[in-house]
């Protein structure tokens, strides 16, 4: 009889044990997730604060000194103004609409 309660007593630890490690593992992944999403928030932010960063230092005239100190403005110039040009023509053909989608009355 004192065999069979030391049989027992020692499955229930053996499950408890068990049960403790997969609650301990289940508890590890939480928290490496966790802190996944943790760092992933911490380079989102960096990379809006680079963001603006760069949006402050950027500007279109930055840009074009850029361009011209590079010697690449004689080829995008020719670019930049076809595709102006075309644009203009495209709104110049158009006639005015309403908001509702309807031609407007030009009186």
């Amino acid at each position: 009889m004192a065999a069979k309660l030391a049989v027992v007593i020692l499955a229930f630890g053996l499950i408890a044990a068990g049960l403790l490690s997969t609650r301990q593992s289940r508890l590890q992944a939480a928290h490496e997730v966790t802190a996944a999403r943790l760092r992933v928030r911490a380079h989102d932010e960096r990379l809006l604060k680079l963001r603006a960063e760069i949006a402050e230092l950027v500007t279109p005239e930055s840009v074009r000194q850029m361009l011209e100190e590079s010697g690449e403005i004689e080829h995008l110039a020719p670019l930049a103004d076809r595709v102006y040009t075309e644009d203009s023509e495209q709104a110049d053909t158009q006639q005015p609409q309403t908001p509702q989608g309807g031609i407007a009355d030009a009186r």
